[in-house]
């Protein structure tokens, strides 16, 4: 793999880390803000981002996203023939064979000479986008119904197991991270930045249902609205511009990271080892 290519997936996954902590940071804020009535800066660094929820999201896009993601780094910063071998399964290599057909067919009825616009339009429109139907059931409208019932349901279906595959997944690398990184902090710091022990089906107070639930929910929302968002978001922004973003980000959570292992952020609704100790 080329340094270039190795830099746009380090700067690509480097955002999608630090805005998901970020998101992250403020959800759990805002969580404090409705149920305690105060602002509470939640996390082991002082800064306002929680790598938690990063690093979770990074591990979905690696799982999820790896062939879109793929696309978007050859077309931002690689020559544009050299396309990865999963362009040609993607969407948008479905939308230039599209405008290629379409091109072709334009084409096509100028060389038959056509004589306007309107009826150009009207032709085209009329050409049919799939294969025709065999003869023997092209008066079977009832068939065919049926057949187009099967085929929604079919894709219905589908939809929902992958929903329901992306959910467990999720719920399963959600809690391995969780139960990993408070197992770390309490027996490296001795600091419990959450507690679960009072909640039905905790394991140790770092992983309950309720909390496995939400992981399997953020799963199934990253995969179907806020990933792409965010993918596009980036796509869409210019490689100086992304150096720059990154390489601020990174410099914040070093230099936090560094404040953060000689002292810990600590506090009232921050750790709870204070009930312990």
């Amino acid at each position: 793999m080329s340094k270039k290519r190795l830099t746009a997936y380090f700067l690509l996954y480097n955002f999608i880390g630090s805005a998901v902590a970020i998101g992250g940071w403020l959800w759990e804020a805002l969580i404090y803000l409705i149920t305690e009535h105060r602002f509470v800066n939640r996390g082991f660094f002082y800064g306002p981002y929680l790598p938690v929820y990063g690093a979770g999201a990074v591990l979905l896009s690696v799982i999820f996203y790896q062939k879109r993601i793929a696309v978007i780094i050859t077309y931002a910063h690689l020559n544009r023939t050299d396309y990865p071998q999963e362009f040609y399964h993607s969407r948008l290599y479905a939308r230039l064979r599209r405008l290629l057909d379409l091109s072709r067919r334009i084409l096509d009825a100028r060389l038959q000479g056509l004589p306007s616009r309107r009826l150009l339009h009207t032709k085209l429109r009329r050409l049919p986008s799939q294969r025709p139907l065999p003869a023997r059931l092209q008066n079977q409208p009832r068939l065919k119904q049926r057949k187009q019932i099967r085929n929604s349901l079919k894709r219905r279906y589908q939809h929902a197991a992958q929903d329901i595959r992306i959910f467990f997944l999720s719920l399963c690398g959600g809690c391995l991270t969780e139960f990993a990184a408070g197992w770390l902090l309490w027996h490296v710091f001795h600091r419990k930045y959450w507690d679960y022990s009072n909640y039905p089906l905790n394991l140790a107070g770092y992983v309950c249902v309720f909390s496995a639930v939400g992981f399997g929910a953020f799963g199934v929302i990253w995969f179907k609205w806020a990933g792409p968002f965010l993918i596009r978001t980036w796509e869409r922004t210019a490689f100086s511009v992304q150096i720059l973003i990154i390489g601020l980000a990174d410099l914040v959570f070093v230099t936090d990271l560094v404040f953060s292992l000689l002292q810990p952020h600590s506090g009232e609704f921050v750790t709870f080892s204070f009930l312990i100790l």
